[in-house]
């Protein structure tokens, strides 16, 4: 069977690409590992519990926001029901040395208010913070639609300042650097690698609005399968790709799934992680400068995830996240965010998708290094020895004793936990070291582009534009304006 495009990888951003193309009526085919379309954002259930993996909660969702475009052009917006988070303060940071916490808001305006009224004598820092961040943000062509199109502009930047460079220049209150820089915990890359242009098309998402959806991740990957069905994408789950390949001229001809079925195709996009990509394709396609970089791009952190069941949501999480911390530095620092006592980020589970009273619960992500469970890389799911359920244990210890004295709240309306480790995301979402955003976007690398020097192979996903569900749909945006012209797809969008 012979199509226009295959797309390699069925997350956020290979779903948006599939039906991106096929809105055209190009014939489109969807290979995706997992048995199940989207595993990351999809989900699992637990104790009665339905708890989230990829989605806690999504910035630039308000109406007419960039999100909402993205939705609304997909034919999906009518099909989640979002939940606004609270305006007034949708992330509660919460230090134990010193006891101090703050609340930090969304809306411009909002925003700058209340850090001036937490820091009155860093009010001018605090106004060219969030001027700089929003111009980096709305300078992006496909988020601000009126700005003038430059194709430069769609690529994470890694020159320029960092994030902690910016804010050592901008103030030396360490307790205002703690919050204007936490939110680096949702692209994975601190403070002092991040460059400033690269955190701002991230948190700046947030800083606009916040919203939960009705159902969490689930909801939006039933909305995708309908509108992958609408469109007549073929989807194949269960087996992936295995190989690309490619015509005597150098262009692509087809994929070899891992089943061995040959589907032929004039292009693909693969959005799995880049380092997968130079084992599926001839050695000679790229340079050895090229492959190099893709299997030796530092990845983004892992991280320890504690799956709480409770009697109920805890309302303390309820339209709100916690990140917990036991020191500022603990946030800040990329050398301490890796030690025994990291900072925590805690989201609740999203409210039902049928209204109906029903068990919550919350997850708990500690940053980790790839390596703290390198010892049993060798071993697969359901068979790794004692030790390592024994250090899960211990683990699992460590982290309540963590929630219980920065928030016991919440660890009081506990009824049974599990715990994910760098290996479950790596069995899960088949990511070869188990990051949680890919690869990292830091300060002096090389970046990923969308489309390569192999005719017909373009890129995608979280480790290209941006990371998250937000930084993957863009990304795929981003691809497909490659291929089918970035006025053509600007003007749709507008539209």
């Amino acid at each position: 069977m012979s199509y226009d495009y295959a797309v390699i990888g069925a997350g956020a951003a290979g779903m948006s690409a599939a039906i991106i193309l096929a809105r055209t009526g190009a014939k489109v085919v969807l290979l995706e590992k997992a048995p199940q379309l989207a595993p990351l954002l999809r989900g699992f259930t637990r104790h009665g519990v339905h708890f989230d993996t990829g989605l806690h909660c999504l910035g630039g969702l308000a109406d007419g926001d960039v999100l909402d475009v993205f939705l609304r052009y997909l034919g999906m917006a009518d099909k989640v029901e979002k939940i606004p988070f609270r305006p007034e303060g949708f992330d509660r940071f919460r230090c134990l040395e010193p006891a101090w916490e703050f609340d930090f808001p969304y809306g411009w305006d909002r925003i700058a208010d209340a850090l001036s009224a937490a820091f009155p004598a860093e009010e001018p820092a605090v106004r060219e913070y969030l001027r700089t961040i929003r111009d980096h943000y709305e300078s992006l062509p496909y988020i601000n639609m009126q700005a003038e199109f430059d194709p430069m502009q769609l690529l994470p930047d890694a020159l320029g300042l960092t994030l902690g460079g910016f804010l050592d220049r901008l103030t030396d209150n360490p307790r205002l650097k703690t919050i204007l820089s936490f939110h680096w915990l949702l692209h994975g890359v601190a403070p002092d690698e991040a460059p400033l242009a690269s955190h701002a098309r991230v948190a700046a998402s947030y800083y606009g609005a916040v919203h939960g959806l009705r159902g969490g991740g689930r909801s939006l990957v039933d909305a995708f399968t309908t509108q992958l069905k609408a469109y007549g994408v073929d989807v194949f789950c269960g087996s992936g790709a295995a190989r690309i390949d490619f015509s005597a001229a150098g262009s692509v001809s087809g994929v070899r799934t891992e089943s061995g079925d040959g589907l032929g195709c004039h292009a693909c996009i693969a959005t799995l992680h880049p380092r997968h990509l130079v084992d599926m394709v001839p050695e000679s396609l790229f340079r050895s400068a090229y492959r190099t970089r893709l299997k030796t791009h530092e990845d983004t952190c892992s991280a320890f995830v504690l799956y709480a069941a409770c009697d109920g949501i805890p309302e303390a999480l309820q339209g709100r996240n916690l990140i917990l911390a036991p020191d500022s530095r603990s946030v800040c620092s990329p050398d301490s965010a890796f030690t025994r006592d990291p900072p925590i980020y805690v989201a609740g589970t999203a409210p039902d998708r049928a209204r109906q009273v029903s068990p919550g619960g919350f997850t708990a992500i500690c940053p980790a290094s790839p390596t703290a469970t390198s010892r049993w890389a060798d071993t697969g799911t359901g068979k790794r020895p004692p030790d390592y359920t024994a250090f899960k244990e211990q683990v699992t210890m460590d982290i309540c004793r963590r929630l219980d004295a920065t928030c016991p709240e919440i660890m009081a309306t506990v009824t049974d936990m599990e715990l994910a480790t760098p290996l479950t995301i790596r069995d899960y979402v088949h990511t070869p070291a188990g990051s949680l955003y890919g690869i990292k976007h830091r300060m002096g690398d090389h970046v990923l582009a969308p489309q390569t020097r192999a005719r017909g192979l373009f890129l995608a996903g979280q480790s290209i534009v941006a990371p998250g569900v937000f930084g993957a749909m863009l990304s795929s945006v981003v691809t497909c304006g490659t291929i089918l012209g970035h006025e053509r797809l600007r003007k749709e969008l507008q539209a």
